[in-house]
């Protein structure tokens, strides 16, 4: 059961800091260096923010996250010691569904998929309404994969 914690505690991290760090900052860096996304700062005057200054950001901004989200997990429930580890077993398997769902999301958007904020959205002459695959079905179904990822990690670590 001790390896069973500690392969699963190395899939959620891996996959973890895939999804929602090597993945988006990759293809935000390339979007960007293309002109295709949009700056994380606002232009000071007529120049841009320095690109070291852009990526500063988002890795201090995912360190905090993660710090935060370790430092302040609040166990929702506590499972009874014999279904702790079908409990787990169920975690996880929903935990990449999610994560399956989500890239299975992201693959389906394809170049429609991009990084933007709110105050600078960036809508391209080329942009078109997806609505095959998860987006058939789903209205946001990244949202939804998150969630079922999530409601996954409650099950594999209740406490």
């Amino acid at each position: 059961m001790a390896l069973f914690h500690w392969l699963a505690a190395l899939i959620v991290l891996l996959s973890l800091i895939y999804l929602s760090s090597v993945l988006p900052l990759a293809e935000w860096l390339a979007a960007l260096r293309a002109g295709l996304a949009v700056s994380l700062l606002p232009e000071r005057g007529e120049r841009a923010w320095p690109m070291w200054t852009q990526v500063g950001l988002v890795l201090v901004g995912l360190a905090l996250f993660a710090g935060m989200a370790f430092l302040l997990w609040i166990p929702l429930f506590a499972v009874p010691a014999g279904a702790a580890f079908p409990a787990g077993v169920l975690g996880l398997i929903l935990y990449l569904a999610g994560c399956a769902f989500i890239l299975w999301a992201r693959r389906t958007l394809g170049k429609m998929w991009g990084i933007s904020t709110g105050r600078n959205v960036r809508l391209l002459d080329h942009h078109q309404l997806i609505q095959s695959g998860p987006y058939a079905c789903v209205r946001h179904p990244m949202y939804f994969g998150w969630w079922v990822a999530m409601v996954g990690l409650l099950l594999l670590y209740p406490v």
